[in-house]
């Protein structure tokens, strides 16, 4: 079950009030899929994640904060323009929009792939086939500045964001250069490996850590 409360935020770009809604508690059943979107109850909170001003149209989430880099990209002429992402869903332009604001290649990475899952549930598969790609993008950038326990669940989330949007030899690639790192724990290289073999058969659904860590 999830709850949620109503709160007022100041825009911290142009000053405006915004009346928001944000998640008190939450719940969480069941397996994550391989790219860790969480289970539900808080698979469907994604519309709380991420807030939108009525006014300049920052998106965040937290209105309330902005980086310098933010505040300069939303004030400039290009900062509504979602090029191929135009026509998608508009939970996913605003974490797309969220993705050219953020500090950090990893945080592109994740609102690119949250943009993703908003197109997954709109049903609009090259559209998130294009926002995984974005994430994909990012998220190799943002490998090497991760500690390297936190790098080898990237690149397994990497791995998977690659199969979903069918680049299987890219997929591979990554499989092969994680299982060659030393001390993999055991349970990564069978998430590997259960990836290989989805790669092979060109496989790209979607699959749960439970599912994967059940194939023998």
């Amino acid at each position: 079950m999830t709850t949620r409360k109503r709160n007022s935020t100041t825009c911290a770009i142009c000053g405006a009030q915004n009346e928001v809604l944000s998640i008190a508690s939450t719940s969480a059943f069941g397996s994550p899929d391989l790219d860790l979107r969480p289970p539900e109850t808080q698979r469907s909170t994604m519309p709380d994640w991420i807030d939108e001003c009525t006014h300049c149209g920052y998106v965040a989430a937290d209105l309330g904060e902005a980086s310098t880099t933010a505040r300069r990209l939303v004030l400039s002429a290009d900062y509504s323009d979602c090029g191929d992402f135009d026509t998608a869903p508009p939970l996913s332009r605003r974490f797309i929009q969220a993705a050219k604001l953020a500090d950090t290649s990893h945080d592109k990475a994740l609102n690119s792939l949250f943009a993703a899952w908003a197109c997954d549930d709109a049903q609009q598969p090259d559209h998130a086939a294009a926002a995984r790609r974005l994430a994909a993008t990012h998220l190799r950038q943002a490998l090497p500045e991760l500690d390297l326990e936190s790098r080898w669940a990237e690149q397994l989330r990497l791995i998977d964001i690659l199969r979903r949007c069918e680049a299987y030899d890219a997929a591979i690639a990554e499989v092969h250069s994680l299982l060659a790192a030393g001390d993999l724990d055991s349970t990564l290289i069978r998430i590997a490996r259960f990836q290989k073999a989805r790669c092979d058969s060109q496989d790209d659904g979607r699959y749960t850590l439970a599912e994967a860590l059940a194939d023998e």
